[in-house]
């Protein structure tokens, strides 16, 4: 893709690693941590009064060497101690929420959705499914677009538009048929995407726990309870 490539190559990209947990955030629990710098430029970490900076690229060190006068250096040794004690703490908070499926293998949940994928709990824990596409515009992951052709007086330019793919019109095919006529078909394949499709091409979860998508929905759809009653539902028909 030349055109996000060449906006990613301008892009300075800086992360703050949080020393709390939000009530929507379950991080810990897909295998990441709150200080996961591994593709930004910058990483911060926030003390009583200031914050720890660290760069994580040449950009990011050219950047911190242009602005040195506004921080005080500290050492390796220090930092990374910091990050442990605020990388427990977070983790511990995480296994305070109770989430069932904590002590499930990630690696094994790709299969699992595959399982489930004829079972008719889909239908149950979609029902309350409006389509509004919230969850599709807060997620960090979610990057489906359609592309149209936009006129105004004098000009027409076709632009790239954000889509989501619990819209009815998503897989709405030219002859009007829709091979995802219904909601528990269009949220099944927006969970496989996160937790199945993309962990087969990638070996990734598209899922990072951010917790966004339980924020603005609703209907209070929680994708953490949505997974662990997939998961719930495989172990009780493998017992």
């Amino acid at each position: 893709d030349p055109y996000y490539i060449k906006r990613r190559e301008k892009t300075l990209l800086i992360s703050i690693g949080c020393d709390f947990v939000f009530e929507d955030c379950f991080c810990a629990t897909l295998g990441s941590l709150p200080y996961e710098f591994d593709s930004t430029d910058i990483g911060l970490m926030e003390t009583a009064d200031a914050f720890v900076v660290m760069f994580l690229s040449d950009k990011g060190q050219k950047t911190i060497e242009a602005f040195n006068k506004f921080f005080t250096a500290i050492n390796t040794e220090e930092a990374q101690n910091y990050e442990n004690i605020m990388t427990d703490k977070n983790k511990k908070s995480v296994e305070k929420m109770g989430l069932s499926w904590t002590d499930v293998d990630l690696e094994k949940i790709p299969g699992i959705m595959s399982e489930s994928f004829g079972k008719d709990i889909w239908k149950k824990i979609s029902e309350k499914c409006i389509s509004c596409g919230a969850c599709t515009f807060v997620c960090p992951t979610c990057y489906c677009f359609d592309i149209r052709d936009e006129q105004d007086a004098a000009n027409v330019q076709r632009c790239r538009n954000w889509d989501f793919c619990t819209s009815f019109l998503y897989s709405l095919e030219a002859s009007g048929h829709n091979p995802r006529n219904d909601i528990s078909k269009r949220y099944k394949n927006k969970i496989n995407c996160k937790y199945n499709y993309n962990y087969l091409r990638h070996k990734v979860l598209y899922c990072v726990g951010c917790g966004r998508c339980i924020d603005v929905c609703p209907v209070d759809m929680d994708i953490r309870n949505i997974v662990g009653s997939i998961l719930k539902n495989h172990m009780k028909s493998n017992v």
